[in-house]
């Protein structure tokens, strides 16, 4: 797995805390119900009703959340490449329904609004694990630690991700400082320039190497 660490790496607690104590078996057999893309590479949905239909959605909103409107949704398909970053304002809450790899950098690495790719870490996640991202941790989708590929549960604050309105996506494009990467409801995003997500919209702060990862 070359320079793939395990969670229990030290350095892992400078991006995530991990979160024990709760029942996921409902929201991780509601997961695995979900078909692979039928087209490939990756997928992401983020409010899937049958996932937050489950009690363990309901004791995470209860207990974890501290009743704050959550949504519950899904990232899943094929990837072995780290893509870019984002960061949020809020933490994120990772399960990981099948083994994965997460890839992780530091929001305070950015400079001059730009990141460096060859800063990321990345991590051998084993399935079942149930993550917290800090606020200021850069990651994107995980990579497939499974040559079939990944599922994981994304838990975040109801609305993040959701498309801007028409004038913060106007402000977004004429920022000259952090907003110029604001890419949906508190979604700030770096992909590689030239890359297709930089043509679809998408801010090119990311420098060095799209990084190969595969845990397999």
């Amino acid at each position: 797995m070359g320079d793939i660490k395990k969670i229990t790496d030290p350095s892992f607690s400078q991006y995530a805390v991990i979160h024990t104590g709760y029942d996921l078996t409902d929201l991780i057999l509601a997961a695995k119900k979900i078909p692979m893309p039928q087209s490939g590479g990756v997928a992401y949905r983020a409010s899937i009703p049958e996932l937050e239909a489950t009690k363990a959605f309901e004791s995470l909103k209860a207990v974890y959340a501290g009743e704050q409107a959550i949504q519950c949704g899904l990232c899943w398909g094929q990837n072995e490449y780290l893509g870019g970053v984002e960061y949020h304002r809020s933490s994120e809450i990772n399960i990981a329904v099948t083994d994965m790899v997460a890839v992780f950098g530091d929001r305070r690495d950015i400079v001059d609004f730009t990141y460096d790719s060859a800063k990321s870490n990345a991590y051998y996640v084993p399935q079942g694990t149930m993550f917290e991202m800090y606020a200021t941790t850069l990651h994107l989708a995980p990579c497939s630690a499974l040559r079939e590929g990944f599922y994981t549960i994304v838990v975040l604050p109801r609305g993040t991700n959701n498309p801007l309105s028409k004038e913060g996506a106007a402000r977004a494009k004429a920022a000259a400082g952090e907003d110029r990467a604001l890419f949906a409801v508190d979604k700030w995003f770096y992909v590689f320039p030239g890359s297709d997500a930089e043509k679809g919209g998408a801010y090119g702060g990311m420098r060095g190497e799209d990084r190969r990862i595969a845990g397999f």
